[in-house]
């Protein structure tokens, strides 16, 4: 790698030029997003071609037993790990909300 670059921006309308990232990522962030179809279009629109588009989000499992697994995790393991890491205390709702906007983001998109 030859130099790595941060660029914070809104995902809608990238500070960028066209076909001019290798990477794009954004982490718990598309919750926050208003029109998401809009956010994936200009990320394309920065990546150059075979650039990569790197999402983290929570998500809900089809199996009951993984499921109870991650929400452990979710819910138990990562915010001892954000204070170990010297974070502050992250309200208990932040797993929450982002479920809960992705359940909310999925039903309105059958409509």
């Amino acid at each position: 790698m030859e130099s790595a670059a941060l660029v914070a921006g809104n995902a809608e309308s990238l500070p960028v030029t066209d076909k001019s990232l290798d990477v794009i990522t954004i982490a718990f962030g598309l919750r926050n997003v208003t029109d998401i179809p809009r956010a994936l279009a200009e990320a394309y629109r920065a990546l150059k071609p075979g650039g990569q588009f790197l999402c983290l989000e929570f998500s809900k499992l089809g199996v009951a037993p993984l499921q109870k697994l991650y929400d452990r995790y979710s819910f138990h393991v990562i915010p001892k790990l954000g204070r170990a890491g010297g974070g502050r205390p992250r309200p208990p709702t932040s797993t929450s909300s982002s479920r809960s906007a992705c359940s909310r983001r999925k039903r309105n998109s059958r409509r």
